[in-house]
């Protein structure tokens, strides 16, 4: 009696030291992936301007070789994003910020984001989508990431065709397809596709890379919204995924054309999200203040503590004939916008001292800006 008691004391402790290791595993692999987003956000953005001439013109070489930099830093951030979203999915630690959709601008955004994957291929990436499809009541970010989950693997499996995206309404969802014309998969590979780490085949994996986590963080990111992924492949004749959202009551907002969608999605990716703009080159010294000539038609204050962010908005933004005033601080922000007037701020949430939340609040109050 007394043995089996102490074998089930001992079965329980190395249980739960099981499932602590477990968690340490996860905390570790989130904060790593995290971490790991710094560099690679100042890595792909200074690449960028680079290439689209920041500092002068470079030679065609040059520009193919950076292209190439900022396309694995592309590729790197996606694992990294993949990792971090299991990680987050697995504890259930991601809130969804829903709002009614009009999935047909938002598909326009990510299939013209997603054209350079394309590379040299003879594959054309269409959107089918209707304008007067119901809008969906969904979370914006996350259904651009299950988007781009699926347009990048049908590109990735595609070396020539077509990969399209279309919608249609089945009872109170909207059933949202990404088709494409590539390398199939197997049936008896089609139940595993959407499991964590797996692939349709081994010799899949080795030929086109990838960590087999995209499709599973997909399907969960589905099913938070209380939707559903399902797949319809036929072997070297292409596949079709197709992901379910509720149908929102309300009408989304009236959106541009999808030139201008596209162009403040890339403002928001240059800005970026602060806890991943954190620093990754500190010995770089900050120009404060330092301003273009005054003929420039938008005047715009980029405010950031981390050096690098700054130089890779102002690289970005200096493209576009842009004044551009840095400042480093909330102080050094306020000082800056009283002594003149500004067409746009673009503001770090997270600085020391005083947070970008601070920073407009006190601007508002004080000064009566409509911002």
């Amino acid at each position: 009696m007394r043995y089996q008691k102490n074998r089930l004391e001992q079965e329980r402790r190395t249980a739960e030291s099981l499932r602590r290791l477990d968690r340490l595993k996860d905390d570790f692999l989130a904060n790593t992936s995290h971490e790991l987003r710094t560099p690679l956000n100042g890595i792909i953005g200074l690449t960028e301007s680079l290439i689209d001439g920041a500092t002068g013109p470079l030679p065609e070489q040059t520009r193919h070789n950076l292209s190439m930099i900022a396309s694995s830093g592309r590729r790197l951030t996606n694992l990294v994003n993949d990792v971090l979203d299991f990680s987050k999915l697995k504890h259930k630690d991601i809130q969804l910020r829903t709002k009614p959709l009009d999935m047909r601008s938002v598909v326009e955004v990510v299939l013209m984001l997603s054209q350079h994957l394309v590379g040299n291929k003879d594959v054309r990436i269409v959107n089918q989508i209707e304008a007067d499809l119901p809008a969906a009541d969904a979370d914006e970010d996350r259904v651009q990431q299950i988007l781009y989950n699926l347009v990048g693997n049908a590109v990735k499996f595609t070396e020539a065709g077509t990969v399209s995206v279309s919608a249609r309404v089945e009872n109170e969802y909207l059933a949202v397809t990404v088709s494409d014309t590539g390398i199939g998969i197997p049936e008896d590979k089609l139940g595993s596709v959407f499991e964590s780490f797996e692939q349709a085949d081994g010799s899949i994996a080795r030929e086109y890379g990838g960590t087999g986590l995209g499709l599973a963080v997909t399907r969960q990111l589905t099913e938070l919204h209380s939707g559903d992924i399902r797949v319809e492949s036929e072997f070297e004749k292409g596949s079709h995924f197709t992901f379910t959202l509720p149908i929102s009551k309300e009408k989304a907002e009236a959106t541009e054309a999808a030139d201008i969608i596209v162009k403040h999605t890339r403002i928001a990716e240059l800005a970026g999200k602060s806890e991943e703009m954190e620093s990754i080159a500190p010995d770089i010294p900050a120009e404060h203040f330092k301003e273009e000539p005054k003929e420039h038609l938008y005047k715009i204050l980029i405010v950031d503590d981390e050096a690098v962010n700054l130089q890779f908005l102002a690289n970005q933004l200096s493209l576009e004939n842009y004044a551009i005033t840095r400042a480093d601080n909330g102080d050094e922000a306020l000082s800056a916008i009283k002594d003149q007037a500004f067409d746009l701020v673009l503001l770090d949430v997270m600085m020391p001292r005083m947070s970008g939340y601070e920073v407009s609040g006190k601007n508002t109050r004080q000064m009566n800006c409509p911002w």
